[in-house]
């Protein structure tokens, strides 16, 4: 009855991996764009200053949240991509942590929400107030490196990229994983290490070391499912 269950969930699971999520960036790549669209003259006027050096202090935050938002259209392209045109294959799943992780590592974000329901005074900034221009210009420097270590991760994965436990197949020589065996959650790690810089309220940071926990506890699980499946990947 549990298998049966299981296979259920799973079967829902591999069609929300293929026909939603994919589009789900989509929708977000055609957001971002349209941001970029409507404030398309200020975003010159910054690219202008930055290309003659001239480029003020006051300014570079504004030119950070530009840049993040091109390695966002860069992430969540290379996402979509990468569940649309992999190959389909018949998955089992062997337990239920292999869907429930990953989909709270997908859907952490809403959390955040839930501070608005706090009250002020638990809004504690965790920096001091003269570290905080440098903080935030250094957490969103470090999301946007994030983001784009994921992208070069996710290409690099080709046909065997999933967002659930699965094994379809094993890259260890492509590009970054030459280096890592998780370039995918290492730009995770220091986009969520970054937000914690660019954003240090308590309640935000404890979400984001949630974050952490989960993405340490899915790697395991990611690499205890490829063991069982390729014995090659124990010595690498």
């Amino acid at each position: 009855m549990k298998q049966k269950i299981l296979n259920t969930v799973g079967a829902v699971v591999i069609c929300y991996e293929s026909y939603i999520l994919p589009w789900t960036s989509v929708a977000v790549v055609f957001g971002i764009v349209s941001e970029i669209f409507v404030n398309r003259g200020k975003i010159q006027l910054l690219l202008s200053a930055f290309s003659r050096g001239e480029l003020q202090p006051s300014q570079t935050f504004l030119f950070l949240h530009v840049v993040f938002l091109v390695a966002m259209i860069i992430y969540n392209s290379s996402f979509a991509l990468g569940l649309l045109v992999r190959k389909k294959i018949t998955q089992k799943f062997e337990t239920f942590r292999e869907i429930l992780l990953p989909l709270a590592t997908c859907f952490y974000y809403y959390l955040f929400n839930f501070s608005v329901f706090l009250p002020l005074e638990t809004n504690i900034v965790l920096i001091p107030d003269f570290l905080h221009g440098f903080s935030t210009v250094l957490g969103m420097a470090m999301m946007v490196v994030g983001f784009l270590i994921s992208a070069v991760g996710t290409c690099n994965l080709g046909n065997s990229f999933a967002v659930f436990v699965e094994a379809r197949g094993l890259v260890t020589t492509n590009g970054l994983y030459q280096f890592t065996r998780h370039p995918i959650y290492l730009g995770h790690f220091i986009r969520t290490v970054g937000m914690c810089f660019a954003v240090c309220f308590l309640f935000q940071v404890a979400v984001n070391v949630f974050v952490i926990y989960l993405l340490v506890h899915r790697a395991l699980l990611e690499e205890k499912k490829l063991m069982s499946h390729y014995p090659d990947y124990k010595i690498y």
